[in-house]
């Protein structure tokens, strides 16, 4: 089984997994919390930081590690499904003696997870084959949410998932700009990362108001924008422009309905593009040049 063929099966999986996930997760509320994380941790820490009204913090590994000073006296939850990120690690070692380090991670043998002064296990199927992040991110941005939030869902996982599954039949082309608002914008950075991985195309994220300032002077007829909002000024912007647009309001009045709605909608997006696309592989997995780069940077 190859990566993209894992990337399907993962994500399918979360159709009878998220609900157990939902019930097995304790929420905390924590009122003195600080994130870290990177790459698809990064935008499950984004997530948090978002739904907790920016009462929590989120600070760059890497940054940690430089000015480990930034975490004194709150508690850090380091985010790595694999536990072995090497930002991840370095800033769990600067900051210790600083404050209570809790590494959010599927592997409990992990370097991280020995390091750090408690672990929180994420337990989810999945096929321990290497492959774009799908189910391994919902835990984690479930996890994350839990630590500041009480986790409540209104209606069931399978209308959820169904729903993004029937509303992904889009097609990506040229340059793809993926713009958020509020807890949508760490989902518009999972989702361009998405795009990196599995389709190999140029991409990036931004947030509404921003876009409006910037990204959009860049922007050409032949290039794609899907939004994820249904603020007016959203509205506004799709009806105004002439491009490849898509408009994806939200699924209710819930916050975790509409968040996992967009995650799925996402996951949805890139892997019928995919098939569209013919892709044998993962756009990561058979570019062994970039990922060798990458694996050395980061483990």
């Amino acid at each position: 089984m190859n990566a993209l063929e894992a990337f399907e099966k993962e994500i399918y999986y979360q159709e009878e997994e998220i609900p157990r996930i939902l019930s097995d997760i304790k929420s905390i509320n924590d009122n003195v919390c600080t994130f870290t994380g990177a790459g698809d941790s990064y935008a499950a820490a984004l997530e948090a930081v978002y739904v907790s009204g920016h009462k929590a913090r989120f600070i760059d590994p890497l940054e940690l590690s430089l000015k480990p000073s930034l975490a004194k006296d709150s508690n850090l939850y380091i985010i790595s499904i694999s536990g072995s990120t090497k930002a991840n690690i370095e800033a769990a070692k600067a900051t210790k003696g600083l404050c209570k380090r809790i590494a959010i991670t599927a592997n409990p043998n992990s370097k991280l997870a020995q390091i750090c002064d408690d672990i929180i296990e994420l337990r989810y199927k999945h096929l321990g084959i290497l492959t774009a992040g799908s189910i391994g991110f919902t835990a984690s941005l479930l996890a994350a949410i839990s630590v500041i939030n009480k986790l409540e869902v209104n209606d069931d996982i399978k209308n959820i998932f169904r729903k993004a599954k029937r509303d992904a039949g889009i097609t990506l082309k040229d340059h793809i700009y993926t713009i958020g608002s509020y807890e949508t914008y760490p989902l518009s950075i999972y989702a361009t990362a998405k795009i990196y991985e599995v389709l190999g195309f140029k991409a990036q994220y931004a947030m509404l108001e921003q876009f409006c300032h910037m990204e959009l002077f860049s922007l050409s007829n032949t290039d794609t924008v899907l939004l994820l909002s249904d603020l007016e000024k959203a509205q506004e912007l799709y009806d105004k422009l002439d491009c490849n647009k898509y408009i994806f309001k939200k699924y209710n009045t819930s916050m975790l309905d509409n968040i996992l709605y967009y995650t799925f909608l996402i996951q949805f997006i890139v892997l019928k593009n995919a098939k569209i696309l013919g892709l044998s592989d993962c756009h990561f997995a058979e570019n062994e040049a970039i990922r060798s780069i990458s694996s050395s940077l980061i483990y």
